[in-house]
């Protein structure tokens, strides 16, 4: 309780009591207007409606519950086959789900895992309050309520509303205030376990935001640095730099058990080996960037301009902050050098490019602006508590200026600024603030001026109240909770009665699933995995398997129709929730509450041998999906199977184009005749037997129709420009018609195969018997016995990522990279026994630095010297009066 005191200020009893009832109020408060949004759009607990929509309902949600299924059954988060054929769980986790309040779900079961999520976002919402709270309390020692309505306007800026479905970068909005607190205490009064701490604890929560947040310490270091060169002192400013330096290290060895691993992974994504932008400019003008400080401006989820609204109130006291004569010129110099920052931060690209970890994000901008709240919001609060600077014609010149930048935005598109009523409204709250801040100062009842500063903060908390409900309810996505949970249970009962075991290894897969990663939703071993720690080999393996891509170099999604792809990822089992699905290859052998179960029956086993010519095999980027496929088969069986077999295209056609005929399709191009017309191809093929056919085409734009004896079928593009055309019988007349609608030049090309079931039957029978018996398999392992008769590749379908080890009879041999991505060794001749083990790369000597670190750190808090005469911290240090040198 003693440290708490200190943290709060040395005041009576009565003043801390009344911090800590301001404290739980500004705890309550912005709860109390997110459940008012909640119960405006029917969220939980007021409805079935969840926030469970876009990457939290396809991606984020599924790992969470894959990370409860673990923590319940006492599993390590170290590696997953849930998705992939396998991943690096750990640094996924340190990506998506490592924060703290997480270990809160596992007092939920299954079922009520949704309201958790929301239960811990409203706790999230509350915290982040309570944090600035804490750290506009410790700078102004006196308890005021204003503290609570700045709090609030904190915690309901823009950018958490708009990402309130992106749970992995809230725990940063909580623990930045602290930082900052932390990182003046480190300054002026020595004592940097505060910041030490927290800043750890933000990069393991999240290290990408993380990131960011060490890029904003630096620049807020260098600023303070300059406003505080002199008062600091030639000794101690130098002493404090270093100080900054060690303890920022410090922070990041703290965190290395996470940190090492990860910066090991991230070297493996494709993020590491995308260039920065070549030239420079700005995304948007800056009366742009001014419209977002409008209160109900729509959030950006997609693109856009950063959500930086932080409360009307920013619109009158930054330009006050300026005016204050109370606030020295030199940290109004810093103050707006920081602006400056930010600003050209979100708006040039290669400052965008580098807050954002050296690539450009994938729609969500501004991920990091957060912080741009907390210094507007800063700032704010700094000039309204030293009110006595502000003058009645600062005010009417700031009041003006406001009014001048709400003109400048009427000029803009309807798209790019406010509404006419938004306009209207934000003019009367900026001009009561106004009056009322005024009325605050120069009113000569000392009871008035408090009812004046009352009225002001009750304002700031009605605007971004109301503001933040509003925004909620309008732009917030949702979705049912019984619709996302309707097939829980059947899963589970399918799951379970269908997975392998211990002594067996095999692969199941759904589809269509309604998630890109089923197989953490509904604990199976999978293929569709999307992430953005996806190794870039794993993609671009995928990718040239002709898998869809959800998002570009982070994602693949199981495609069920290729018989190569089921037979070499080990999918025994396929589930279908529409009991309508016939894919080749599949038999079906159940159902549970009309989801369908089938069995392949040509799924190849986890590991077995083949010939060393597999090592030699390389994709071809100018290969079309299908015959990539037979030729990695080929290549795996040791002679030429040809599972897709050409089919030749009886009478190709094309009206209103001309066309270039060229065996590369990428140079195949197609050109309109009659601009008010559309451009038609039509292929036709004359069935003479009973086949599966399969179909890739090369067309961009347009629509494919399937006609089969005049009668028109419905065919499954699922964004792929390849897939299965269907079953058809001896004497079918197959045509396929694509129309293209405004497109002057386009590309064009297609080819149908036809499904030998046969030689896939013959070779897996064949690739069967050298299969590896398995004897146990395990979170990170995987073992069993084999008999070779000729030396040869043990050929696996486990993903070759660094981390995995394996041994033969107890001794350790290199690993071999098949095709890019898959793991195999060799092996000769005898009796063998075969284990894999994963271990994280980089988790060893993450642990021994962070054990490092935290004797470091705990000695440093152990022998810490008593502090010298606390120096009010940031901006106050600045408005005493210089001491003599002896002082």
């Amino acid at each position: 309780m003693a440290g708490w005191r200190k943290t709060l200020g040395t005041l009576g009893s009565s003043d801390r009591g009344r911090k800590m009832t301001l404290g739980l109020v500004a705890f309550t408060l912005p709860v109390f207007f997110v459940l008012v949004g909640f119960f405006r759009s029917g969220i939980y607990p007021f409805g079935d409606q969840s926030l469970l929509s876009m990457d939290l309902w396809g991606q984020y949600f599924p790992m969470y519950v894959e990370q409860w299924n673990n923590r319940r059954m006492l599993v390590p988060n170290l590696f997953s086959w849930n998705g992939a054929l396998g991943f690096n769980a750990y640094v996924q986790n340190a990506y998506y789900s490592n924060s703290l309040l997480h270990w809160l779900f596992l007092l939920a079961d299954k079922d009520n895992l949704i309201g958790a999520l929301h239960m811990v976002t409203l706790l999230r919402i509350g915290l982040s309050s309570l944090s600035f709270y804490i750290f506009l309390q410790y700078r102004h020692s006196k308890p005021t309520g204003m503290a609570v309505a700045f709090s609030t306007a904190y915690a309901l800026s823009a950018y958490t509303i708009a990402f309130i479905g992106q749970p992995m970068w809230m725990d940063a909005v909580i623990l930045f205030p602290l930082v900052m607190l932390g990182l003046e205490r480190l300054i002026f009064q020595k004592k940097p376990l505060l910041y030490t701490v927290m800043l750890a604890l933000i990069i393991h929560a999240n290290f990408y935001i993380g990131y960011a947040v060490c890029l904003f310490l630096a620049v807020a270091f260098i600023l303070l640095l300059g406003v505080f060169w002199t008062e600091l002192g030639e000794g101690n400013r130098w002493k404090a730099a270093l100080r900054f330096v060690v303890f920022s290290a410090l922070s990041g060895g703290l965190a290395g058990f996470v940190l090492i691993p990860v910066l090991f992974s991230l070297r493996e994504t494709a993020a590491s080996s995308l260039g920065g932008p070549q030239s420079l400019w700005l995304y948007h003008s800056f009366p742009e960037y001014l419209s977002k400080l409008l209160p109900a401006t729509p959030v950006s989820l997609a693109y856009g301009i950063p959500n930086i609204f932080s409360g009307t109130v920013v619109l009158i006291l930054v330009p006050l902050f300026f005016a204050n004569r109370k606030i020295p010129g030199k940290v109004k110099a810093a103050f707006l050098g920081l602006l400056v920052v930010l600003y050209f931060s979100m708006n040039l690209n290669i400052l965008n490019y580098v807050w954002h970890g050296f690539h450009f994000p994938n729609q969500l901008p501004g991920r990091w602006t957060f912080m741009v709240s907390f210094v507007l919001l800063a700032g704010s609060f700094e000039t309204l508590m030293r009110r006595e600077g502000i003058s009645e014609t600062g005010a009417i010149i700031a009041l003006f200026n406001v009014i001048f930048v709400l003109s400048i935005l009427k000029v803009l598109p309807p798209e790019s600024r406010g509404s006419d009523q938004v306009m209207h409204v934000t003019m009367f709250v900026v001009t009561l603030l106004t009056f009322l801040i005024l009325q605050s100062v120069s009113v000569r009842k000392e009871a008035f001026r408090k009812i004046a500063l009352v009225l002001v903060g009750l304002v700031v908390v009605a605007d971004v109240g109301i503001n933040a409900a509003f925004l909620i309810d309008r732009d917030v996505p949702t979705s049912s909770i019984s619709f996302y949970q309707r097939a829980d249970q059947v899963m589970a009962d399918i799951v379970s009665e269908y997975e392998s075991g211990d002594q067996d290894f095999y692969r199941m897969e759904m589809f269509p699933p309604w998630t890109f990663n089923p197989g953490q939703l509904y604990r199976f071993k999978g293929v569709g995995y999307y992430s953005s720690t996806m190794s870039e080999k794993a993609f671009r393996f995928f990718e040239q398997m002709g898998f869809r891509v959800y998002a570009q170099n982070v994602s693949t999604v199981y495609d069920p129709y290729s018989p190569v792809s089921n037979a070499l990822f080990s999918i025994r089992y396929l589930i279908d929730p529409t009991s309508e699905l016939d894919v080749p290859g599949f038999i079906n052998v159940g159902s549970l509450n009309e989801y369908g179960v089938l069995e392949n029956s040509y799924d190849l086993p986890v590991a077995f041998m083949v010939n060393n010519g597999v090592l030699g095999y390389e994709a071809d980027p100018e290969e079309k999906p299908f015959g990539r496929q037979n030729r990695f088969f080929n290549a795996i069986a040791g002679r030429e199977v040809n599972v897709f077999e050409l089919i030749d295209l009886t009478l190709i056609s094309v009206s209103n184009a001309s066309v270039d005929q060229d065996g590369n399709w990428k140079n195949q191009l197609y050109y309109r005749t009659n601009p008010d017309q559309p451009v038609v191809f039509r292929f036709i093929h004359e069935n003479d037997r009973e086949q599966d056919i399969f179909i890739q085409h090369n067309f961009k734009a347009g629509d494919l129709t399937l006609h089969v004896n005049d009668q028109q079928r419905v065919f499954r593009r699922d964004h792929t420009q390849h897939g299965y055309l269907g079953h058809f019988d001896a004497g079918d007349e197959i045509v396929l018609t694509l129309t293209a609608h405004d497109v002057e030049v386009g590309l064009w090309g297609l080819d149908l195969f036809s499904f030998n079931e046969q030689a896939l039957s013959e070779a897996h029978l064949s690739l069967s018997t050298g299969a590896m018996d398995i004897t146990g398999t395990g979170p990170a392992t995987l073992s069993g016995t084999i008999q070779v008769a000729d030396e040869g590749v043990l050929f696996t379908s486990v993903p070759g990522a660094s981390g995995w080890r394996a041994t033969i009879n107890g001794e350790q041999v290199p690993t071999a990279l098949i095709a890019g991505y898959l793991m195999g060794i060799e092996l000769p001749a005898g009796d063998h026994v075969v284990e894999f083990t994963y271990r994280v790369p980089g988790m060893l000597p993450g642990i021994l630095l962070s054990l490092f670190s935290l004797g470091i750190v705990t000695g440093n808090w152990v022998i810490e010297k008593k502090p010298c005469p606390a120096k009010k911290l940031l901006l106050n240090a600045a408005f005493r009066k210089k001491r003599s040198p002896e002082n």
